[in-house]
C-alpha cells in the first residue's frame, strides 16, 4: 500500500496490517492524519487475486489492481503492459506539446528537431526502463511509436515506402532496443560498482530462499534480459562484473 509517495511492503496480510497500524499510531502522535481516499492496497500475485481487508482505524482501505508510484504503473500481476501504455501516452503528450512550435516549424533545421526529440520525448518513452523485463511485444510497441514520431518530424508518409532502417539512418539515431540495451547495461554496471551494503546491490544479487519456477514457459527474469543483452553485445556473462568495474573502458 502507499500513502502519497510512501510505500509499505509485507509478505502476509497480518504483516501489512501491523505495519499500517503502527504507521497510523505514529501519525496520530504528531497530529497527522492518513488520507483514506489517497491510500490504496494491492496484492501482488501473477497466478490469482486475493481480497485484502486492511484498516486505518475503522476505515477499510480500497484494494486496486494498478496504481501509480513515483511515475510508474505498478500492477498486481507484475507485468509491463500498463507501464508501456503509460510511457507511450507520456511521450505522445510531450510530442504533441512541442509539435507546432518545434517539430512542424519551418524555421528549425532537422538536426535541431531530432535533438529536441532525443532530449525531451525519448526520455519520456523510456523512463525507468533500466529495470524493465521487456518482452518482444513491448519492444515492438515502443519501436512503432519511436518510428512514428521520427517519420512525423521528417515528414515521411506511408506512401513514400521508406523502410524503418532508412528512417533511422536519415535521423542518425538508433532503434528502441539499442537504447534499452544501453540503459540497462549501464545501470547494471552502476549497481555492481556500488558498496556491498547498498540496498540496491543486495537486492540485485539476491536469490529466493524458497520456491521454484513453473514448468513450460516461465516468466522472463531480469537476469534473463541482461544475459540476452550481453550476448548480443559480445559480452561474456561470466565476466561482466570484472568488465563493469573498469568504468572508463
Amino acid at each position: 500500500m502507499y500513502a502519497d509517495d510512501l510505500c509499505f511492503l509485507a509478505e502476509s496480510l497480518d504483516g501489512l496490517q501491523q505495519l499500517m497500524s503502527a504507521f497510523h499510531q505514529a501519525c496520530r502522535k504528531f497530529g497527522l492524519k492518513i488520507s483514506v481516499n489517497k491510500t490504496e492496497v494491492m496484492f501482488l500475485d501473477i497466478h490469482g487475486h486475493e481480497t485484502l481487508t486492511i484498516k486505518v482505524g475503522e476505515d477499510v482501505l480500497k484494494q486496486v489492481d494498478k496504481f501509480r508510484y513515483l511515475g510508474n504503473s505498478v500492477t498486481s500481476k507484475c507485468d509491463l503492459d500498463a507501464e508501456i501504455n503509460s510511457r507511450v501516452g507520456a511521450a505522445a503528450a510531450a510530442f504533441g506539446k512541442l509539435s507546432s512550435k518545434v517539430f512542424c516549424s519551418h524555421d528549425l533545421k532537422l538536426v535541431t528537431k531530432i535533438s529536441v526529440y532525443m532530449t525531451v520525448v525519448l526520455p519520456n518513452l523510456l523512463y525507468s526502463s533500466e529495470t524493465w523485463c521487456a518482452y518482444r511485444r513491448h519492444i515492438r510497441t515502443l519501436d512503432r511509436f519511436h518510428l512514428k514520431f521520427l517519420r512525423t518530424i521528417m515528414k515521411i508518409r506511408w506512401f513514400d515506402r521508406v523502410r524503418n532502417t532508412e528512417v533511422l539512418r536519415r535521423a542518425n539515431v538508433g532503434g528502441i532496443e539499442a537504447y534499452l540495451t544501453r540503459r540497462q547495461l549501464r545501470w547494471c554496471g552502476h549497481v555492481s560498482r556500488t558498496a556491498e551494503e547498498r540496498v540496491a546491490k543486495r537486492i540485485f544479487f539476491s536469490e529466493l530462499e524458497e520456491g521454484k519456477r513453473n514448468h513450460g514457459g516461465p516468466l522472463l527474469r531480469y537476469k534473463d534480459v541482461q544475459k540476452r543483452h550481453m550476448k548480443r553485445c559480445n559480452i561474456e556473462p561470466s565476466r561482466w562484473e570484472s568488465l563493469a568495474a573498469q568504468r572508463p573502458e
